[in-house]
């Protein structure tokens, strides 16, 4: 019996050094910067396929960082952690709830971008405003839940604030300024806390080489 707790802990231990490296921290981070920068070319009137060409390449380099990450950074630290079935099966579930709702969030972007959203209100709202929102926080918040990765919870509230700003402020067009102000800070504080996490993972797990793994031997 105290085994099979042992290797409970273990495996909660390995679980949790999946989030430890602080790079989906700066995935999502970086995705949020890309669109903090996709709603200020907007704002500076860059052509549409230029737009578009730099939100696409903006877009595939927060996934190129987290694969290069975790490939040389994470792995030659951290080793391959392979989990068990349970283990598995809500990793899974959390990262389709991830991607699905940051694909969800991209399409209510492009539909708000285009005015395919009808401008009405809800609860006062406009039904753009509420339907980003909603999304946000129930999609983060569902993935903070499956992975046990309890900054997804703030990070749900901080993809939500800046769009939820610049919809309210779309009828004042001198104030949209502050919609990019709220972008930017939001993605900041994501990455900055990433980055906290990651110096400190890179501090508390040197690469063993393989002379200091074998000098005694």
């Amino acid at each position: 019996m105290p085994r099979n707790i042992n290797l409970k802990e273990l495996e909660q231990e390995a679980w949790k050094s999946v989030f430890q490296d602080g790079l989906w921290d700066i995935y999502l981070g970086l995705l949020l910067l890309a669109m903090a920068i996709s709603a200020l070319l907007s704002d500076i009137g860059v052509p549409k396929a230029w737009h578009n060409a730099i939100y696409v390449t903006l877009l595939v380099l927060p996934a190129w960082v987290q694969w290069a990450g975790k490939k040389f950074i994470t792995v030659p630290r951290m080793g391959l952690v392979k989990f068990g079935p349970q283990r598995k099966a809500k990793l899974k579930t959390a990262v389709a709830i991830i991607y699905i709702s940051l694909f969800l969030l991209v399409i209510v972007g492009i539909l708000v971008a285009t005015e395919s959203i009808p401008p009405g209100r809800a609860i006062g709202i406009p039904i753009p405003t509420v339907v980003w929102t909603v999304m946000c926080i129930v999609g983060f918040s569902l993935a903070a839940y499956f992975l046990d990765f309890s900054r997804l919870y703030a990070y749900g509230l901080l993809y939500a604030i800046p769009f939820f700003v610049r919809i309210m402020l779309e009828q004042n067009p001198g104030l949209r300024g502050i919609s990019l102000i709220a972008y930017f800070v939001s993605a900041g504080i994501i990455l900055l806390m990433g980055t906290i996490v990651f110096v400190r993972f890179l501090r508390n797990n040197p690469v063993v080489s393989e002379e200091a793994s074998y000098g005694n031997h």
